[in-house]
């Protein structure tokens, strides 16, 4: 079983319209779909690592990254990552770490409260004893 590893999950999708037409087929029916990938500790998302583009076609079913794609695909599919945002959710573990370490540190300074000051316990021992002198008579 794994207890950490990397997943990826589905930003949104975009469709750029008649701005841009597929170079496959020519037709303006392209669409951008944005992929986020982050870190799990136990399937529960830390932080974020990266964001990733595809751009496809609804007509021809092509799909290739953002990276591969014509000069004005590219510049449309990268505008669309800038403008998507990354869930609040994938930092739902970091959140929880954060909160449970504040958390204890409250915890801890309510149970232990102030440090008692020290005492010294050779204190008797080191004071002059009087010693009472039988009376002369």
């Amino acid at each position: 079983m794994t207890m950490f590893g990397v997943r990826s999950a589905r930003l949104g999708t975009v469709p750029l319209g008649s701005r841009v037409p597929c170079d496959l087929c020519g037709r303006p029916k392209l669409t951008v779909a944005v992929v986020g990938t982050y870190f799990h500790v136990l399937f529960v998302p830390t932080y974020p690592l990266a964001r990733r583009a595809s751009v496809g076609c609804a007509h021809c079913h092509r799909v290739i990254p953002s990276e591969a794609a014509a000069p004005g695909v590219k510049a449309a599919a990268e505008a669309v990552v800038t403008r998507l945002r990354v869930p609040r959710t994938h930092y739902l573990g970091l959140a929880a770490a954060v909160a449970s370490l504040l958390f204890c540190a409250v915890l801890g300074v309510a149970l232990l409260g102030e440090p008692a000051p020290a005492q010294n316990t050779w204190a008797p021992l080191a004071a002059p004893v009087a010693v009472a002198s039988p009376a002369l008579p």
